[in-house]
């Protein structure tokens, strides 16, 4: 994996290799969450939001996602 491949999925070059579609991500600081689509490359969180090409996709149903 490098930054260059990372950065063009975060852009919409290319499509990620998974998305957590309609996740509910916990801000662990303010306690908010935020419904969102999680893009993942190569292992790593590659962007956030709705809009973005993958090869594979999981519907999360708004299950709570936090970091750990």
């Amino acid at each position: 994996m490098s930054l260059s491949d990372l950065l063009a999925v975060a852009r919409g070059d290319r499509p990620a290799q998974l998305a957590l579609r309609r996740a509910r991500l916990i801000n662990v600081w303010s306690g908010e969450t935020m419904l969102t689509d999680i893009l993942i490359h190569d292992g790593q969180i590659a962007a956030l939001g709705a809009g973005y090409t993958t090869n594979k996709s999981t519907d999360l149903a708004a299950l709570h996602v936090r970091p750990r």
